[in-house]
C-alpha cells in the first residue's frame, strides 16, 4: 500500500514534466513557421517558472516570444482540479524574467522574456489576455485592462458543456464589454478530453462592444474550426469616449506595456481603396435548445469515444422500453452528425468511419448506413416478456437500421435463481404469488425483467 501511494504520484510528475518539455518542442515548431509573420499569435501550455508550474498563454509571433501571461484564477470545483498540477499567478501588474529553454532560444535569439501580469502594445493598439476560469471571477482582468486602455482581449478557454452554460458565458463576455467598450476574442476547446472525463462544446465568438460579430459551431465533429470578423478599432475608441468608464479608467494604475513592432491594422488609406474589406455586422447569436444541446454533445461524445477507443460499434439490449429505446435513438443521432460532417467534405470523419467499421471503401448515403454497421441491438426475451415489446424492440431497430437479434434467455435466468436460492436458501416471489414487497422488487433484478 506504502508503495502504491508514493509510485502514482512519480508516475504523474514524470507524465507532467514530459508534457511541459514537449509544450516547448511544439511551441519552437510553431513560432519557427513563415505563416506565423506578421502575425500575433495566442498560444496555450504548462511553464515551469522558478521550479512553480503555471497554465500560462505565450504571445508570440515569427521567431520572437513577447510575452508569458501566466493564469491568475484556477478552476477547482466541479469537475476541475487545475491547482493540483499549476499554482495561480498572486502579484498583480508585475513582471519577471523568464530564462527560454535552449530550444527557444535557437529559434527567437532571445535569452528572457517577461513573464507575469503584463499587456502588449503594438503599433496600433494593446492586447491582453483573460483565460477561461478568469472570465468568470467577480474581479475578472479584462475589466482593469479595458479600463487601462486594452482595446482586445483574448481568451483561450476549456470550458466543459453544462446545460445551458452558452447563455452563461455569452452574458458575462456581452456585458462586460457592453460597459467597457472593447473586443473580446473568445476561443473554447471542442470535443471530448483525453481521458473522456469530460466535453468541451466550443462555440468560439468575436463580440464588440457588447455586439457578437461571429460565433463558432457549439457542439462540432470539426478538428478545427476558424471564425473571422473585420472590426474598425475606431468603433472601440469612439464608444469608450461616449459612455460613463472614463472616470475610473483615468485612476487606474498602469499595467506594465510589453513593445510588440507588429501592426494588427491596415492602413487607412488601404482600407479605403479596399474594395472587398466590409465592417462585420452585428449577428444573432444561435443558444440551442436544451434537447438540441442534450442530443448533439451525447452525439459528439458517442462518436469521440468510438473513434478513441477503435471500438467496433455499439451492443444495445434493446427491451422495446423508454430507456433501452432512447440509448438506441442517441446512437442514431451520433450517425446522423456524422453523416452531415461527412455530407460537409471532413475527409478524416470518413477516415475514421472507414477505420472503426473496418470498410476501406465505405461510403454512406444515410444515417440508417451507418447505423447498420455500428449499432446491434438485441432482444433478450424470457417467459415474462411480452409480445408488445418485442414487437417494438423489432420495429425500432428496423427504423434505424441497427443489427437485430430476438434471442431467449430463459436458461441463463434459471441458472441464476438456482445460485441464488442454493446460496441464500431462500426462492424470491413475486407479490402476486405470495411474496413481499422488498421480493417484488429484487425479483425483477434477479430474472432481468424485460
Amino acid at each position: 500500500m506504502g508503495t502504491s501511494h508514493i509510485f502514482i504520484p512519480q508516475q504523474l510528475f514524470l507524465l507532467l514534466v514530459n508534457i511541459l518539455i514537449l509544450s516547448q518542442e511544439v511551441l519552437s515548431e510553431i513560432i519557427s513557421d513563415p505563416v506565423c509573420k506578421d502575425m500575433l499569435v495566442d498560444i496555450g501550455m504548462g511553464v515551469r517558472h522558478r521550479n512553480v508550474r503555471y497554465n500560462c498563454r505565450i504571445i508570440c509571433g515569427y521567431q520572437k516570444v513577447y510575452l508569458i501571461r501566466p493564469k491568475k484564477s484556477l478552476a477547482n470545483d466541479g469537475l476541475h482540479r487545475e491547482a493540483r498540477h499549476f499554482s495561480a499567478w498572486a502579484k498583480d501588474r508585475q513582471t519577471e524574467k523568464y530564462y527560454l529553454e535552449d530550444i527557444i532560444r535557437k529559434v527567437t535569439g532571445q535569452y528572457t522574456v517577461p513573464i507575469g501580469d503584463a499587456v502588449i502594445s503594438t503599433l496600433d493598439t494593446a492586447v491582453g489576455c483573460e483565460t477561461c476560469e478568469e472570465l468568470f471571477t467577480p474581479l475578472n482582468p479584462s475589466s482593469y485592462m479595458g479600463l487601462n486602455g486594452v482595446e482586445i482581449i483574448l481568451n483561450s478557454s476549456a470550458s466543459h458543456a453544462e446545460l445551458r452554460k452558452l447563455r452563461t458565458r455569452l452574458d458575462l463576455i456581452s456585458n462586460s464589454t457592453r460597459k467597457l467598450g472593447g473586443v473580446y476574442v473568445y476561443a473554447n476547446a471542442t470535443g471530448v478530453d483525453g481521458e473522456a472525463r469530460m466535453m468541451f462544446d466550443g462555440s468560439s465568438m468575436i463580440i464588440a462592444n457588447g455586439k457578437v460579430l461571429e460565433q463558432g459551431s457549439q457542439f462540432s465533429l470539426k478538428e478545427v474550426e476558424v471564425i473571422t470578423a473585420t472590426i474598425d478599432i475606431e468603433e472601440v475608441r469612439s464608444f469608450r469616449s461616449s459612455i460613463s468608464r472614463n472616470v475610473q479608467a483615468a485612476a487606474q494604475p498602469e499595467f506594465e506595456r510589453i513593445e510588440c513592432d507588429l501592426r494588427l491594422s491596415r492602413p487607412v488609406d488601404e482600407v479605403f481603396l479596399s474594395s472587398h474589406l466590409k465592417i462585420s455586422n452585428e449577428i444573432e447569436i444561435k443558444i440551442l435548445d436544451p434537447m438540441e444541446e442534450i442530443y448533439l454533445s451525447t452525439a459528439v461524445y458517442l462518436w469521440q469515444y468510438l473513434v478513441r477507443t477503435n471500438s467496433a460499434g455499439f451492443f444495445v439490449a434493446l427491451s422495446g422500453g423508454l430507456d433501452s429505446s432512447t440509448t438506441a435513438l442517441l446512437v442514431f443521432g451520433m450517425s446522423r452528425l456524422v453523416m452531415e460532417s461527412i455530407t460537409a467534405g471532413e475527409e478524416k470523419t470518413l477516415a475514421d468511419l472507414r477505420r472503426v467499421t473496418g470498410a476501406e471503401t465505405f461510403f454512406p448515403r444515410t444515417p440508417r448506413d451507418i447505423v447498420s454497421r455500428l449499432l446491434h441491438t438485441c432482444y433478450m426475451g424470457t417467459e415474462n416478456s411480452s409480445v408488445e415489446t418485442r414487437s417494438r424492440a423489432r420495429e425500432l431497430a428496423k427504423t434505424l437500421g441497427a443489427y437485430h437479434s430476438d434471442i431467449s434467455i430463459d436458461e441463463a435466468i434459471h441458472a441464476h435463481e438456482l445460485i441464488i436460492e442454493k446460496t441464500l436458501q431462500f426462492k424470491p416471489k413475486y407479490a402476486i404469488e405470495g411474496g413481499s414487497y422488498s421480493e417484488n422488487v429484487f425479483v425483477p433484478f434477479i430474472f432481468f425483467e424485460m
